[in-house]
């Protein structure tokens, strides 16, 4: 097994700049496990998606490509990992009584802002994880010397 040390260095920095996503997404799975509820469903996607990018990343610092249902599940779990918070705030009551002058399109406004934020936390891994799914999903035919 040969290992890439400029692609090992790539995964490192796109993980250590994506780190504040990572970090409250552990956050959230642990607060899920004290307190169960249907919401606790949201972490196991958000864990269950950073284990397709890590699988993906590991194979691909080896040159190795993974089983096609990696990154097929990797794409559908991390556009549901994206869209989970910002749609659950969309649909969620406002917390306070809303003014009669505040716009109608506020909570979509809101919804689109936490979008934005998510994709910036982990912006690093997501446009590493583009690379690496067009990586797995190319020919097998194809050398993988990307």
């Amino acid at each position: 097994m040969t290992v890439s040390k400029s692609r090992l260095l790539v995964v490192l920095l796109s993980y250590l700049f994506s780190s504040l996503g990572i970090f409250f997404t552990l956050l959230l799975f642990l607060e899920g496990l004290k307190r169960p509820t249907l919401s606790t469903l949201f972490p196991i996607v958000w864990i269950a998606a950073w284990s397709c990018h890590l699988i993906m990343s590991v194979e691909w610092i080896s040159n190795r490509r993974t089983p096609r249902l990696i990154p097929i599940a990797g794409v559908i779990l991390g556009t549901i990992s994206l869209l989970i918070m910002p749609v659950k705030f969309a649909l969620s009551p406002p917390p306070f009584p809303m003014p009669a002058f505040a716009p109608q399109h506020m909570w979509l406004t809101g919804a689109l802002r936490l979008l934005g934020s998510e994709m910036l936390m982990v912006l690093p891994s997501l446009l590493l994880a583009v690379f690496l799914v067009r990586f797995n999903l190319k020919s097998e035919s194809t050398p993988a010397n990307g």
